[in-house]
């Protein structure tokens, strides 16, 4: 089975209304916007990430060689 193909266009509108959503709820008093974040976050607020050698990572990504 081929996964389906989406266009950038298409996530756009998608990620348009699901921000008029947010902003709906939010306006109306459904959900804190702490809540939203916490709906909208990839990871939970009571993650926690270590970043192993952050500055190394850094200067290897950003600095010119």
């Amino acid at each position: 089975m081929e996964p389906e193909t989406v266009s950038f266009e298409e996530l756009q509108r998608v990620k348009r209304e699901m921000r008029k959503e947010d902003a709906r709820r939010l306006a109306a008093g459904e959900v804190t916007p702490e809540q939203l974040q916490e709906e909208n976050s990839i990871f939970s607020k009571d993650a926690k990430m270590r970043i192993h050698d952050l500055v190394g990572y850094v200067t290897r990504t950003y600095l010119p060689k």
